[in-house]
């Protein structure tokens, strides 16, 4: 196990599975916009045993994902006439 800090919040990384480590991986890449990083990370997820069954519902956890971001921004940021309620 390796500690890591990331502003002040600190974990340690080598509990996840290599397959699961390289499919969160990639959605988080995607749902950021790196699809260079996400394709490198689809080669090593297969590696480790990811079907493409598997690497396709990441891939849609991904989109879904980064989709309630875009959402959330346009409901935070447009006006209200052209988004739907806010919901608490």
């Amino acid at each position: 196990m390796t500690e890591h800090e990331i502003v002040g919040w600190k974990y340690e990384s080598g509990h996840l599975d290599k397959k699961t480590l390289h499919l969160v991986a990639m959605a988080t890449h995607l749902a950021s916009g790196n699809g260079y990083c996400a394709k490198w990370r689809v080669k090593h997820a297969r590696e480790a045993g990811a079907t493409d069954a598997e690497i396709k519902e990441t891939i849609g956890m991904a989109v879904r994902a980064g989709a309630s971001v875009i959402y959330q921004e346009a409901i935070d940021n447009f006006p209200d006439d052209l988004t739907p309620k806010r919901r608490n």
